[in-house]
């Protein structure tokens, strides 16, 4: 007799989920894990962890670890490692782990971006983290609607959660801060030049035609601004030029907001590592 596998995927609570049943065993994963995450508290004081919920249901469902099999670890913010499955008891497992020597650098590229709208934001969080971001600072502009400053998505434990997931699926371990300015204005004037003093400053800017990434010479870190969907205005460009950001662009496509500061983060971080290498 020949066994069949029925798989259902379907939306829980805007997560997805991948369900199959094989000769009657129900199975459930979500998430896609290519290094587990701990975190400095979970650890007992013989580097051990018992893991619950979906990350011992990625290890044992997904990665069908057994007792004695090795996975790949991370550190929050710390360094890589590896741990090694010591029991399994039904949907959670005893782990021991071991970490190498040395922390992951901070991503070089810190990102100032106006507030998008909430569902964009939702989908940036993990993404942000997972390209490698140092510093994610949400700025208010003419053209960002107030009511964006209040929604869930700005909530620290919620993004904290996405941000862990980006990490997840990158398998780096470094968190992004995050930082929150409703006035513009004051934080270019007060606060850029001593938070960002020793940072190459640039502004995403449509209008600025094709630029030539590989002829810049850039610093060791990196400070991108990008806008709204509907752009900068022209006092607020003229006050990012006060403060030294150059405009760049990528040619004649005019992209979404969300899109530019992915694929420039993306970029910057490409050229500043080929540049330290």
């Amino acid at each position: 007799m020949i066994q069949h596998d029925i798989v259902w995927i379907y939306i829980v609570k805007r997560e997805i989920v991948l369900q199959v049943k094989t000769g009657g065993l129900p199975w459930k994963g979500r998430y896609c894990m290519n290094r587990v995450i701990i975190e400095k508290n979970e650890l007992g004081a013989d580097n051990s962890i018992r893991l619950f919920g979906y990350r011992a249901e990625h290890i044992i469902n997904i990665l069908h670890a057994g007792q004695g099999s090795e996975v790949k670890i991370g550190l929050l913010n710390g360094p890589r490692g590896r741990g090694t499955v010591v029991e399994i008891d039904g949907k959670n497992l005893l782990m021991k782990c071991s970490f190498e020597e040395g922390v992951p650098k901070e991503p070089p590229v810190d990102l100032l971006l106006a507030m998008p709208r909430p569902k964009v934001m939702r989908r940036l969080w993990s993404q942000l983290s997972a390209i490698g971001t140092g510093k994610i600072i949400l700025v208010n502009a003419e053209k960002v609607e107030r009511q964006y400053f209040d929604n869930t998505w700005l909530d620290e434990e919620v993004y904290r959660k996405e941000m862990i997931r980006g990490l997840e699926q990158s398998g780096e371990t470094f968190l992004p801060q995050v930082l929150i300015r409703k006035r513009l204005k004051p934080f270019l004037e007060d606060e850029v030049d001593g938070m960002f003093g020793l940072h190459d400053r640039f502004i995403a800017d449509p209008h600025a035609g094709r630029t030539d990434f590989r002829n810049l010479k850039l610093k060791e870190k990196i400070l991108l601004a990008v806008g709204p969907e509907g752009g900068w205005t022209d006092f607020e460009t003229g006050m990012f030029e006060e403060r030294g950001f150059k405009p760049i662009g990528l040619g004649s496509r005019i992209l979404r907001s969300d899109t530019a500061c992915i694929v420039l983060t993306g970029l910057f971080n490409c050229l500043v590592t080929a540049n330290a290498d």
